[in-house]
């Protein structure tokens, strides 16, 4: 394996996020694996290229947690799906659950998951690909208290719970 790394300017003159990573498979020349296209102002990953093709990372809550990732979108569809500039998206205290929504109906051919947090305790909401929501609740000790899913389609499990 080789790895490239890049200063992120602005950031911190000692951090050096990955910019690539290359391997060899047996003699054969090396190739690129991962490819870290763009970053956000915290230096966290926005648009990768891996073997197995293009993922868009959307941060929000102030750039803290992961708001969406996209799988099978340019980053310029994404800017132009959510409405052009990301930063006020990222910078939210909490994300534009609308844009995520346009997001969603804009690109039909990527595969978008997105997160919700609650601070100081941990992620209580992913939604797949699929439209399946998984809910997350805590107890006032902030543990995992109990794992919902919610079905869109009719299903005869229109609700799954799990208590932990």
């Amino acid at each position: 394996m080789k790895y490239e790394y890049v200063p992120i300017k602005g950031v911190s003159d000692h951090f050096f996020p990955c910019y690539s990573a290359w391997e060899r498979v047996g003699e054969g020349a090396l190739r690129e694996v991962y490819n870290c296209i763009d970053y956000d102002a915290l230096g966290h990953p926005l648009y990768v290229v891996r073997n197995e093709g293009k993922t868009v990372y959307l941060w929000s809550y102030n750039y803290l947690h992961l708001a969406a990732e996209i799988k099978g979108a340019t980053i310029s569809e994404v800017r132009t799906a959510m409405g052009g500039d990301l930063v006020p998206f990222m910078q939210a205290g909490t994300p534009d659950r609308a844009k995520l929504v346009r997001l969603r109906a804009s690109l039909p051919q990527a595969q978008i998951t997105s997160y919700t947090y609650q601070p100081m305790t941990g992620v209580t909401s992913v939604t797949d690909p699929c439209g399946v929501v998984s809910y997350y609740e805590y107890d006032l000790l902030q543990r995992l208290n109990r794992h919902c899913l919610l079905y869109t389609s009719p299903s005869p499990r229109d609700r799954s719970e799990s208590r932990m």
